[in-house]
C-alpha cells in the first residue's frame, strides 16, 4: 500500500481533537499565489519586473517602478476537480477498498487580488526621485476542494475503528454515558463518545471496556470480524482562503535602484467537513443484540451509519518582507526579497455527529458532540526569492524567478502553558526540508495597446525522500491577454491550469492488526481572472 509523504496530510482525519500534526502545519504554511491577471498570466515571475500590483507579494520594491498611482481589482472563477480511487496493497494491482473511480468538481467565485498605490514625486532628476505607498490584498492559499470516494470492504469498518479507539482509551461505557462530564474530559476521545451514544459501537463480552462496532461480529474467543460486504463512502469538502494584506512602502533611487518593504498581515479562514458512511449490502448478516434492563437480548440488524467531523479554523499572523530591484544596464533587471517567519495564532472550533440505523428502528440513534475550542501558535518558515528579467525595447520581456522555503522551520507552540508540542515539532524537523519554486514568464506586445502573456510554475515537495516520505510536485501553466488605453484605464485576462501534487489519505487508521483502506487523489484547478485598473 502506498503510505508515502502526503499521507502525513491525512493524519488530521484520524487524530482526535486537540491534536495538530505535520499535515496541519504544512497546510497552513504553504503558499499558492494568486495575483492580478497580468502577474498570473506571466506565471507570477514578477520578482524583478515590478510595476504591477500583483508583484508586491513577491517583491515590495515593485510598487516604486511605475511613474503613476493605480487602483486595481481582480475578480475571478476557480474550478477544482479531484479524482479519487483506492490504492492497492504491495504485490497487487487491484484497489484494496474504495475501488470505484470518482471525480468531483467544486466551483467558486474568487477575489485573488485588490489594492492601490499612491506615488509621491520628489521632482528630482537624481537621488530619491519618488516614494510610493500602497495597500494590497492577495490570496496566498486556496483551500477549496472536495473529495468523494466509494467502494466495498469486508475486512475493516469505520465502526470497527471507533470501537478500537474507545477500547484503547481506557474508558468504559458508563463513562461515555455520563453526559455531564465527558465533553470536558480532554483525554476522553470524542469520536468514541459520539460513536457509543449513537449506537455505532457498544460493549460486549461481559466487560464494559470491550467495544464492538455495529458492522462487526464477535467470535466465541471474542475476536472480531466483518460478516459481509459493506458499501463505504468517504467525502471531504474544504473551503476558504489564506489572504495576505500588505502595507507597502517603496522608493525609486535614480531609476536604477528600487527598494521596498511590506508589513504583511495574514488572515486565514478554513472550513472542513468530513463524512464517513457505511451500509450493509445484506443487513441480515449483521445481527446486533441489544441488552434490555431485564438482561434479555433483542436482536436487530445493522443497516447503515454516517459519521461527520466539522472544523472551522481561523488564523491571523504578521511578517515583514523587504526587497530591491536593480537595473545595472538598460533592459536588464535583477530583483531579490526576503520574508521573515510568520507568527500565527490559530483558533479551531470542531464538533462530531453521527447516526446509526438498524432494521428495528427503536435502536437507531444519533448524537452530536458539544463544540470544542482549541487555540495555539504556529510559526511558518522564512522564505526568499530572486529574479531576473530582460525587456526587449517596447516589444516585450522575459522573466525568471526562484523561491525557496525550508519547512523544517515550522514550529508549534502552546497558547496555554500546560500544553506540549514537543513530539510534533520533532517530527517536523525530522521529515521536512526545502521546497523549491521555479517561475517563468513572457510578455509580447504586438501593438502598444495590447499584450500576450504566458507562464509556467513548478513547486517541489518539501518532504524528505531519505525519510521514506518523498512527494510529487505542483505544476501550473498560464496564458494571458492585456489591454491598455491611451487614458487611465487598463484591463487584463488570464487563464491558469494547475496540477497539484498527488495525495494519499488513510480514510481511518489501521486497527486490530488489520490494514485499513487508503485512497489516492489527483487534483487539478482551472482559474479564470479578470483585472480592471485605473492609473492616476
Amino acid at each position: 500500500m502506498k503510505r508515502i509523504s502526503i499521507t502525513f496530510l491525512a493524519l488530521a482525519l484520524c487524530a482526535g481533537a486537540w491534536a495538530q500534526n505535520i499535515g496541519d502545519a504544512f497546510n497552513y504554511s504553504r503558499n499558492e499565489y494568486g495575483g492580478t491577471a497580468k502577474s498570473v498570466g506571466m506565471g507570477n515571475a514578477m520578482t524583478a519586473v515590478g510595476g504591477d500590483m500583483g508583484s508586491l507579494v513577491f517583491n515590495p520594491a515593485g510598487s516604486a517602478v511605475p511613474y503613476y498611482s493605480q487602483f486595481v481589482l481582480t475578480p475571478g472563477l476557480a474550478v477544482t476537480s479531484v479524482a479519487s480511487q483506492g490504492t492497492a496493497l504491495s504485490g497487487s494491482t487491484e484497489p484494496y477498498g474504495f475501488e470505484d473511480y470518482t471525480r468531483k468538481n467544486l466551483t467558486r467565485l474568487i477575489m485573488p487580488q485588490f489594492g492601490f498605490t499612491m506615488q509621491m514625486d520628489n521632482h528630482r532628476r537624481k537621488g530619491l526621485k519618488s516614494w510610493t505607498f500602497g495597500f494590497s490584498g492577495q490570496t496566498t492559499r486556496n483551500f477549496q476542494s472536495q473529495i468523494n470516494a466509494c467502494g466495498t470492504n469486508d475486512r475493516t469498518s469505520y465502526s470497527g475503528y471507533l470501537a478500537a479507539l474507545a477500547e484503547g482509551s481506557g474508558y468504559n461505557g458508563a463513562a461515555f454515558d455520563s453526559r455531564d462530564s465527558y465533553w470536558g474530559t480532554t483525554n476522553c476521545p470524542w469520536r468514541g463518545i459520539v460513536g457509543y451514544r449513537s449506537n455505532m459501537i457498544g460493549t460486549y463480552g461481559g466487560s464494559d471496556k470491550k467495544f464492538l462496532g455495529a458492522a462487526e461480529q464477535a467470535r466465541t474467543d471474542l475476536s472480531k470480524y466483518i460478516p459481509g460486504l459493506l458499501d463505504q463512502q468517504f467525502s471531504w469538502k474544504r473551503t476558504g482562503f489564506k489572504m495576505d494584506y500588505l502595507f507597502n512602502v517603496a522608493a525609486n533611487i535614480s531609476d536604477w535602484l528600487y527598494i521596498g518593504a511590506n508589513l504583511g498581515m495574514v488572515v486565514m479562514d478554513y472550513e472542513s467537513s468530513i463524512n464517513w458512511c457505511e451500509q450493509a449490502q445484506d443487513p441480515s448478516l449483521f445481527t446486533v443484540g441489544f441488552v434490555q434492563s431485564d438482561n434479555s437480548v433483542i436482536e436487530t440488524s445493522f443497516t447503515d451509519l454516517r459519521f461527520r467531523q466539522a472544523d472551522i479554523i481561523e488564523g491571523s499572523g504578521v511578517y515583514l518582507k523587504t526587497g530591491f530591484i536593480a537595473v545595472p544596464v538598460k533592459g536588464l533587471r535583477i530583483g531579490a526579497a526576503i520574508q521573515t517567519p510568520t507568527v500565527m495564532t490559530i483558533e479551531e472550533r470542531y464538533l462530531y455527529d453521527g447516526y446509526t440505523n438498524y432494521s428495528n428502528k427503536l435502536y437507531s440513534a444519533s448524537e452530536q458532540s458539544e463544540t470544542g475550542d482549541w487555540q495555539y501558535n504556529l510559526i511558518s518558515p522564512f522564505r526568499y526569492n530572486v529574479g531576473i528579467a530582460y525587456t526587449i525595447g517596447h516589444f516585450g520581456l522575459v522573466s525568471f524567478d526562484y523561491e525557496a522555503c525550508n519547512y523544517r522551520g515550522m514550529h508549534y507552540s502552546a497558547y496555554y502553558d500546560d500544553d506540549d508540542f514537543g513530539q510534533v515539532n520533532y517530527d517536523v524537523k525530522n521529515a521536512m526540508g526545502t521546497s523549491h519554486l521555479l517561475r517563468a514568464g513572457i510578455e509580447l506586445k504586438p501593438t502598444p495597446a495590447t499584450a500576450v502573456r504566458a507562464g509556467y510554475n513548478l513547486t517541489t515537495s518539501p518532504f524528505l525522500a531519505d525519510k521514506g516520505v518523498a512527494g510529487t510536485s505542483d505544476q501550473s501553466a498560464s496564458f494571458g491577454l492585456g489591454y491598455s488605453s491611451n487614458g487611465s484605464f487598463f484591463a487584463d485576462f488570464a487563464l491558469r491550469l494547475s496540477w497539484l501534487a498527488d495525495a494519499y489519505y488513510m480514510v481511518y487508521p489501521d486497527y486490530g492488526g488489520n490494514l485499513s483502506p487508503e485512497i489516492a487523489t489527483f487534483t487539478n484547478r482551472t482559474e479564470a481572472l479578470f483585472t480592471c485598473g485605473w492609473r492616476f
